[in-house]
């Protein structure tokens, strides 16, 4: 039985696919070997559960502190790229990096293939992901396969960014910033941003050379800006954010709202009732904004010195708490920015998420553990000589899913100490 103790209260296309590495088999469990050099990390961060990017899931971790957590198995990762977050729906897992590699739940691979400038994206209904490739293409790709389904151009030039892509039923919104072209320019300035809306159709049909048939454009609404782009959406609202401005369209492109202010955006999640969730630079230092639905901030507070460089958005639990992650803690907040404690980690970066129920599963250095809403903070496993690279997923039978810097690891509960009963 774990015992709680209170801790720091206050267009992949065919020919993007890459060749398999011989791997070893996936193990039950052993311990690892020494990490092979590893290529620096690229592309964008994880995407933070869906498209709110809130990092809640809706699995459940009931109670976690009632079984006893074991090692599944692990399976090794390509040692040519590293992960830097992993995704999962029904029966796959995908971990993302400057590789993408697609298993399922028995940790058997089932394809690898090439990432490009956007975060990869699950689409639900069609049992798919996306994500925009180095050609400029949004590509689908099945997550039974990993094999490529269609490829569709995008408004902006190959060389730009695409910091934000989400999913509503068959409609793909995807946030995209073209970089300066004057190549005598440095650092080069992100100068337009371009929000695209794309109805794939039902049934989706491609052409024999992969090219989406029943899409249907609905254009792009086009804005100059200067600095980095964030985006989230929730229903029928697309939100971005760039140096001094918040923007809300609709998923028809019409502009709904447009918030001004003296601000660098860093990142931005949504939470219920039109609630917009900011991490900001200001004059003042890093601050968390919140937003209500008509563009009001309702509150602002002060943030520890290094949330000015943190890319991972507010989570955001059920009832509205808020929780602020940087390099080197967690910082929580009751719904209405008052400061309610913080876990930092003796050593490691913290990397997590919420759950269902409200529990922050949490990954750091080589352990797991959980921190309830008061703070108290307990270890669930350890996975000694080893260090976690992703935050964790859960799944709907209470699996763990997480990558460290060789391998994907899965755990799961073992029997109830007490009541010799499966927990799942």
């Amino acid at each position: 039985m774990t015992t709680l103790s209170r801790i720091a209260f206050m267009k992949p296309t065919e020919a993007s696919e890459v060749e398999p590495l011989p791997l070893r088999a996936a193990t039950y469990p052993e311990r690892f070997e020494p990490a092979p050099p590893r290529s620096p990390l690229t592309g964008p961060t994880q995407p933070f559960a869906d498209a709110r990017q809130n990092s809640r899931l809706d699995a459940a971790l009931h109670d976690p502190l009632s079984v006893t957590w074991a090692q599944r198995f692990a399976t090794p990762l390509r040692p040519d790229t590293r992960a830097h977050s992993v995704l999962q729906h029904r029966n796959a897992i995908l971990v993302q990096a400057a590789v993408w590699q697609l298993f399922g739940l028995d940790g058997r691979l089932r394809r690898a293939g090439r990432s490009g400038p956007s975060p990869i994206v699950i689409t639900p209904d069609d049992q798919s992901f996306c994500l925009v490739n180095n050609d400029g293409c949004l590509v689908s790709a099945s997550l039974a396969t990993g094999r490529t389904q269609w490829s569709y151009g995008l408004h902006l030039a190959d060389g730009a960014t695409y910091p934000f892509v989400g999913v509503r039923g068959r409609s793909v919104v995807v946030v995209g910033a073209e970089l300066d072209r004057n190549p005598e320019e440095e650092p080069k300035h992100q100068t337009t941003l371009a929000v695209e809306v794309l109805d794939v159709g039902d049934p989706v049909e491609a052409s024999p050379e992969g090219i989406l048939r029943s899409g249907t454009s609905r254009g792009a609404l086009v804005v100059d800006m200067a600095g980095d782009v964030v985006g989230a959406m929730d229903g029928d609202r697309v939100l971005v954010a760039w140096r001094d401005h918040v923007l809300t369209a609709g998923m028809d492109l019409s502009v709904k709202q447009l918030v001004r202010g003296a601000f660098e955006p860093r990142a931005v999640s949504l939470g219920e009732a039109g609630r917009v969730y900011l991490i900001v630079r200001t004059s003042e230092g890093p601050r968390l904004w919140m937003l209500n639905a008509q563009g009001e901030q309702v509150f602002s507070v002060r943030l520890p010195d290094d949330a000015a460089d943190t890319r991972v958005p507010p989570i955001i639990t059920g009832d509205h708490r808020v929780f602020v992650v940087t390099d080197s803690r967690i910082t929580a907040f009751s719904p209405m920015g008052d400061p309610l404690w913080e876990f930092a980690p003796q050593r490691g970066r913290p990397r997590a998420l919420v759950t269902a129920e409200g529990w922050l599963l949490v990954a750091v250095a080589d352990t797991l553990g959980v921190i309830d809403a008061e703070g108290r903070s307990a270890t669930i496993f350890h996975l000694p000589g080893e260090t976690f690279a992703t935050a964790p997923v859960l799944t709907a039978s209470g699996e763990i899913f997480v990558a460290t810097e060789t391998s994907l690891v899965c755990i799961g509960p073992e029997f109830d100490a007490s009541h010799r009963t499966i927990i799942r």
